[in-house]
């Protein structure tokens, strides 16, 4: 991704990465976030053109020259939000590895977790630790009443 070349020329999309908190590895969110929008934009025009047609009444020939131009600027955003996409898959693989590493980690931890604590409250019942049983608890009730 090119950087700014001089003073006078800003990187847009290198400080909307800096303002999303991103590094610059990740700066193709940011592109694809701005090409999204030119393809909702294109399908928006395309449909009002659709419309546009239908309303004028435009010839044939005319229609068809009308909606190429517009199919062709939809299809261009389609195509660049694609490659984009591709960029920035082996990011997203990266990413969800990490993710379900930290998942399996936490899992494991959890289970270690709840294995000390069976090991601990069977070590308690076995010295006479634990909580006393509620039948005692209710014969100190009687005895008080």
């Amino acid at each position: 991704m090119p950087g700014q070349a001089d003073m006078f020329e800003v990187d847009h999309t290198g400080r909307k990465a800096a303002k999303l908190g991103l590094s610059h590895d990740h700066e193709v969110v940011v592109e694809i976030i701005d090409e999204a929008r030119r393809m909702h934009n294109s399908l928006a025009r395309y449909q009002i053109g659709v419309v546009d047609c239908e309303m004028k009444r435009l010839s044939n020939a005319d229609r068809s020259a009308e909606l190429t131009r517009l199919w062709n600027d939809t299809f261009t955003a389609y195509s660049n939000l694609g490659t984009l996409l591709a960029k920035y898959q082996p990011i997203d693989a990266t990413i969800e590895g990490e993710i379900q590493s930290e998942v399996a980690a936490e899992k494991a931890k959890k289970d270690e977790t709840e294995k000390l604590d069976t090991i601990d409250s069977e070590f308690k019942k076995f010295i006479g630790d634990g909580p006393k049983p509620e039948a005692d608890d209710q014969d100190e009730d009687e005895e008080a009443a």
